[in-house]
């Protein structure tokens, strides 16, 4: 606390600026504080203290870069030099002083706006118990969201609850209402959602019957962030389409952002990308004309998420960039820690893993600092995924038990779930499957019980896939069609693109070919409604896969042709290769060798520039097949004989018999017994080892070797 204070006679007097604090007369009035009689005032270090009042008042002055806080120094200095002196009234008539900002907001409310929580928590800790059970009950709030704000969220409970308690013993309804809204926010934060649906519940029939419209706002935000929670999307929209609905009737522009961003999520999570954007614009927009630093580095947030969806990782790090600058600006430590993993995320998408870990360590380690258990475990659950992702299955499983304590420990059953997931899908990845089912039956469990319908449906992906990596393709056939059912119940027209997608493939790989291709084509109706030209070329690869299996070599060749323009149209250079060469395979099986060719060679001229051993080596194989066909036999052993050396260098012995077959095959009908004997037997060794089918093959080939070479 400074008696004296310094002024910078360099800067334009305060009456030259427009002030965001009133003038210091007016508020030495409002709190009713004489300038002439502060002499009269005995003891000589009480008059100390209202000539430091007056000064901080009258004469203080920012420099003109000064931060918000700085701006309303002289005001928190009069509010600790009151608290001093024990003069807690007038102390707290200061937080109540209506700033010069836009819309006029009292002290205490702006720097709740301006995200200063610890400032507040030391303004509020002064003044409670020092008056009356009415301010005791405005600091308990303050303090309630402050402590929500700065994730203590059972300090938050007690201190709503401490307000519930004291307007029930008055009969005020509306801080009944608010306190039950902030009850239901903080268990949201501790995941305990049947909690807070009943707190929100009791204050909206508070509300319904007081037609009290600000009140009835919250309870429907706070319900509408529920649902999108667990994953029930179009329930969360009704929720906040009821809110902009009350925003039109009050008019309170800043408060429509909640139900702004309520909608983005929703669309977003439903795969809605564009619509999601068209929300979180106008909640920027909003918050950037107001100036509301938290609510726009929120914003800024979820644009960040949206593009990442959307794979456009540069401008998602952009955005996860202003979300990082305004975080650190308001020393919001939470939004620092999540902008950080943000471009962890995003980084790690881009192929620079190094950076993304980098950055999610950032963000673990401020997550553990203000003591963000939530956050902690969000971190964790993201460096599991990321070590998962490059095979190090053991480093995973370690951050995911680390998620999963800490997720048990603070009671939030859907980080838990998320934990379970992780770690089936790592002892998956090291065929440890019945640990992973195990793990994963957990997961799904635990989001039935709670009712996360994204959770229940992510739970019954990874146990579809599971069953898929092992074979047993009914029972995963079984979990993919629960998860449609899911897809299709909230709405979730991306997750249910995937689940056909699931499902297609699992037909596929059951070899019934023609429902595969019904699935597969659901599909491709599905992205073409929204847009997802990815999705729509897979599809149309798939279809032609399908076909190709059929016999059906047209059907294969107008699909693989589709798939074709559309991948050159997204630019899906890595993949074309694949497209080009299935297409030589069709054109090959119609007998257009020459066509065939050149697709192989367009293929081959790709696969190149990417490095691609296996790839180029079945591509050189057709390539060598072809141009026997065509008659070129030198130039098509010559594809073969460099096909055969990438297998081995690869240590592709599967592949390495195939190729020595055909190497066989060809020898033998050139005439050159001896040497098509030699690679037949290759073959042979390997395929016994393998216990392929292709031992058949090679003893009938071995016979027709040796009654030629008679």
């Amino acid at each position: 606390m400074n008696n004296q204070l310094e002024v910078d006679n360099k800067e334009k007097n305060a009456s030259d600026q427009v002030k965001l604090v009133p003038y210091g007369e007016s508020i030495l009035k409002n709190i009713d504080i004489d300038s002439a009689k502060v002499k009269l005032i005995k003891p000589r270090s009480k008059r100390s203290q209202y000539r430091a009042i007056i000064n901080w008042l009258t004469k203080y002055q920012p420099n003109g870069d000064a931060s918000n806080l700085e701006k309303v120094k002289g005001l928190l200095e009069t509010f600790y030099h009151l608290c001093e002196l024990e003069d807690y009234q007038r102390a707290s008539n200061i937080l109540f002083i209506s700033l010069n900002t836009s819309p006029h907001k009292e002290l205490y409310n702006q720097l709740y706006h301006w995200s200063y929580y610890r400032e507040l928590v030391n303004l509020y800790s002064k003044l409670l118990g020092n008056l009356n059970s009415s301010l005791d009950t405005f600091c308990f709030d303050g303090l309630g969201n402050v402590y929500n704000e700065l994730c203590n969220y059972h300090e938050a409970i007690h201190c709503h609850e401490q307000v519930l308690t004291n307007v029930r013993e008055v009969d005020y309804w509306q801080w009944e209402a608010n306190a039950l809204i902030n009850l239901g926010n903080s268990h949201i934060s501790l995941g305990d959602y049947s909690r807070a649906i009943s707190y929100f519940e009791q204050s909206l029939c508070i509300t319904q019957k007081t037609e009290e419209l600000v009140s009835k706002y919250g309870a429907l935000v706070g319900l509408g962030n529920i649902y999108n929670s667990l994953g029930n999307y179009t329930r969360a929209i009704t929720y906040f389409k009821q809110c902009l609905s009350i925003i039109q009737e009050i008019g309170d522009r800043e408060e429509a952002t909640e139900a702004l961003n309520g909608l983005g999520i929703a669309y977003y999570s439903l795969g809605n990308y564009h619509r999601a954007i068209l929300y979180f614009e106008q909640c920027l927009t909003i918050t950037q004309k107001l100036d509301e630093r938290a609510g726009e580095e929120t914003a800024l947030c979820n644009l960040g998420n949206v593009y990442h969806s959307l794979g456009d990782y540069s401008k998602a790090i952009s955005y996860f960039e202003q979300n990082l600058t305004i975080a650190r600006e308001i020393s919001d430590r939470q939004g620092e820690a999540a902008a950080l993993s943000g471009l962890g995320i995003a980084y790690f998408a881009l192929g620079e893993s190094n950076q993304g870990i980098k950055y999610q360590q950032q963000s673990l380690n401020i997550a553990r600092k203000i003591g963000d258990p939530a956050g902690e475990a969000t971190t964790l659950g993201n460096l599991g995924n990321v070590y998962l992702h490059l095979r190090e299955n053991h480093r995973a499983i370690d951050y995911y038990e680390q998620e999963l304590a800490i997720a048990q420990t603070i009671g939030n059953q859907q980080l838990v779930g998320k934990a379970l997931g992780g770690l089936g899908n790592a002892y998956c990845s090291l065929g440890k499957n019945d640990q992973a089912i195990d793990y994963l039956q957990q997961w799904l469990a635990s989001a039935k019980a709670i009712g996360d319908l994204a959770g229940e449906g992510a739970a019954l992906v990874s146990l579809g896939l599971t069953y898929y990596s092992l074979g047993n393709y009914t029972q995963a056939i079984s979990y993919f069609e629960k998860d449609l059912a899911i897809t299709q119940t909230i709405g979730d027209r991306r997750g249910e693109s995937d689940a056909l997608f699931n499902l297609g493939s699992a037909y596929y790989a059951q070899e019934n070919y023609q429902q595969a291709i019904e699935y597969h084509k659901q599909r491709l109706f599905l992205t073409k409604e929204i847009s997802d030209q990815q999705g729509e070329y897979k599809s149309l690869s798939n279809i032609g896969n399908a076909y190709y299996k059929l016999e059906d070599y047209h059907q294969a060749l107008k699909s693989y042709k589709q798939s074709l323009v559309i991948g050159k149209e997204i630019g899906e250079p890595n993949n074309l290769d694949t497209v080009l060469n299935n297409i030589g395979n069709a054109y090959y099986k119609l007998g257009d060798y020459r066509q065939a060719l050149k697709s192989y060679q367009q293929s081959l001229t790709i696969v190149n520039k990417f490095c691609n051993l296996q790839q180029e080596a079945s591509i050189l194989g057709n390539l060598g097949s072809t141009l026997i066909k065509l008659e070129q036999n030198l130039k098509g052993l010559n594809f073969l004989y460099k096909t055969l050396e990438i297998f081995r260098k690869i240590d592709d012995i599967y592949h390495e018999a195939i190729t020595l077959y055909n190497l066989a095959e060809v020898h033998q009908k050139l005439g050159n017994y001896h040497l098509a004997h030699e690679y037949c037997n290759q073959a042979l060794a390997i395929a016994t080892e393998l216990e392929l089918p292709l031992v058949q093959e090679c003893q009938e080939l071995i016979k027709k070797i040796k009654s030629n070479d008679k």
